[in-house]
């Protein structure tokens, strides 16, 4: 049978988002859509259609110039049980700005 594309309203959508956590990483662990953190700031967010398989973010260096810890989420914009939320976290000792961090999400498949 012929394969028919989505329409665009049917693709979910998610935001990729980076947080700076500060130097606790437990600030890193509340959920995105928390409106009550502490200490946790948005650097960074991109509207991503759908949920890929594999994609690469690049990210500026400039956004990692805080010793401490980051979050990247990749969340729905409307909360769902049935949609994937990821998270990854990163550790930055010293930053020297010499280039751009790749993030890979992968979903496994």
């Amino acid at each position: 049978p012929p394969v028919a594309d989505s329409p665009a309203s049917a693709i979910p959508e998610f935001w990729l988002e980076l947080h700076y956590c500060g130097h606790s990483l437990l600030t890193c662990d509340n959920p995105p859509d928390d409106q009550n953190k502490t200490g946790n700031q948005v650097l960074y967010s991109e509207q991503v259609r759908g949920f890929p398989g594999k994609q690469d973010y690049i990210l500026r260096c400039e956004l990692f110039g805080l010793a401490g810890h980051y979050a990247l989420f990749l969340r729905p914009t409307t909360p769902s049980p049935a949609l994937p939320h990821t998270a990854a976290y990163v550790k930055v000792i010293r930053s020297d700005c010499d280039g751009q961090l790749k993030v890979r999400w992968d979903r496994g498949d």
